[in-house]
């Protein structure tokens, strides 16, 4: 036997995020009390610090990535995808899981996203980052270490970090959260740009999944899309989860593929349109089948958000 695993959690992290671009930082763990304080919980004060820029044990890894940011930008480096795994430290006397007294100690995954979401070419508009380039980066991490029940909600935060956020649920558990460093804190650090980042709990990947195979499938695919008015505010996260639910028997995908807000619109809505795959394993889909899942699916958009049909196709 291996005295040692020959692949850990982190090794497959590591290699997945390298492969997508991303640079792997490594820092210290003690902070100066400003930056512990930024994420919002008590910070860990070293009884005998070598001095006040470090007489704290980090409560986050995203500080210390906001300084890679900035060295990088002053040696004119400005499209950056940073990422570290570490520990963070904090006081929280009502945790059940300390390890010693009211101290908790996190192992957690960082990433840091800014500057130009893709390098720049003749036939793309350049395109700067947003907070669904992390959530795709983060999406994509999941499926590779086999974790595909995820969940982002939107949700708003009062530490001096981020905003904009959306929290991380994997297994119906909170894990962590993706959202925009605070303009404020850029500006005051020197940072030049909008900066996105995501941190997660490394136990909420830990989850052990069985991995099970399909034979392929012998009938095809039919696809048809729908395009639904709904009120602006509703998040399509939840309209995805509805049609999924609905259409289980025979839903093999679907893909949010167009969202419009503007003059054509109905007051305070929104239009959405879905790609939906559509398959048995056990024979090739009657046209009645498909409309009849199309159906049901419209009408419980219709039943749960006052959704508005525009079209099928």
């Amino acid at each position: 036997d291996q005295p040692f695993p020959l692949s850990t959690l982190a090794d497959d992290m590591r290699n997945a995020l390298t492969g997508a671009g991303f640079s792997e930082t490594i820092s210290g763990s003690m902070q100066d009390e400003g930056r512990a304080r930024l994420a919002g919980v008590e910070p860990v004060r070293l009884l005998n610090p070598l001095g006040v820029e470090n007489a704290y044990l980090r409560t986050s890894l995203i500080p210390a990535l906001l300084e890679g940011v900035l060295r990088n930008q002053h040696h004119g480096n400005f499209d950056l995808r940073l990422f570290e795994i570490g520990h963070v430290f904090m006081v929280d006397p009502a945790a059940k899981d300390n390890l010693v007294g009211d101290y908790r100690e996190e192992a957690r995954l960082a990433l840091i996203l800014t500057g130009e979401a893709a390098p720049r070419q003749w036939s793309t508009a350049p395109r700067k980052v947003d907070i669904f380039d992390v959530k795709g980066a983060l999406e994509e991490l999941l499926e590779k270490i086999h974790l595909d029940k995820c969940r982002f909600i939107s949700y708003s935060t009062s530490d001096g970090l981020t905003d904009s956020s959306l929290a991380i649920e994997i297994n119906d558990s909170y894990a962590g959260y993706c959202a925009r460093v605070k303009p404020s804190l850029c500006s005051a650090s020197g940072i030049e740009g909008e900066v996105y980042c995501a941190e997660i709990r490394l136990d909420a990947l830990e989850a052990k999944t069985i991995r099970k195979y399909r034979q392929l499938p012998k009938y095809p695919k039919v696809r048809r899309d729908i395009s639904v008015f709904v009120d602006v505010d509703r998040p399509v996260g939840e309209i995805i989860e509805a049609i999924r639910k609905v259409g289980s028997g025979l839903l093999e995908g679907v893909q949010l593929f167009d969202l419009y807000q503007g003059e054509k619109a109905p007051a305070g809505k929104k239009s959405v349109a879905f790609s939906l795959e559509l398959m048995s394993r056990q024979k090739t889909l009657t046209e009645a089948e498909i409309e009849g899942t199309v159906r049901q699916i419209v009408e419980a958009l219709t039943h749960r958000f006052g959704a508005v049909l525009r079209s099928v196709q």
